[in-house]
């Protein structure tokens, strides 16, 4: 048995190829990232285009390695499609009532919801295998959970 490290970090994707960078550093610090995609990317070029992003990336490493978090802020509409769409993390921050039939829902799916995710932006930065070095290399004096894999 393996002893894996892991760590709950999280970056904010906008394309192919930083999730693809995002994936191939963290391999080398042995943590499973969480690719995060914002609400206005949810929301206007849709679930869809996610979905097929997230199944290139499948189809280029293990599917161990791709934890999908979705930002549907207040639109169950939107956490109801992302539901159905097989994404296993989701953020909602709806009223109580709709929160408690969503997590009524996701428990049916095994869905996670509104997970503890420290989460990092990649929006304006040049070079991403750099900046998330220094984020992985920061966070690796922090401790680490063990876990037997």
């Amino acid at each position: 048995m393996k002893n894996r490290k892991l760590k709950k970090i999280g970056f904010y994707v906008y394309s192919y190829y930083q999730a693809k960078d995002v994936i191939n550093v963290s391999k080398n610090y042995n943590i499973l990232p969480f690719l995060v995609f914002k609400y206005n990317l949810a929301e206007n070029i849709g679930l869809l285009w996610i979905d097929e992003l997230t199944k290139l990336l499948i189809n280029e490493f293990k599917k161990k390695n791709i934890n999908v978090v979705i930002d549907c802020k207040k639109n169950p509409a939107l956490t109801i499609n992302s539901i159905r769409y097989g994404f296993s993390y989701i953020n909602f921050s709806g009223n109580k009532v709709l929160q408690k039939k969503i997590l009524g829902l996701a428990k049916k799916f095994n869905i996670k919801i509104n997970q503890k995710i420290e989460i990092y932006d990649l929006k304006n930065i040049k070079n991403c295998n750099l900046y998330i070095n220094k984020i992985l290399r920061r966070s690796g004096d922090k401790k680490w959970i063990l876990v037997k894999k």
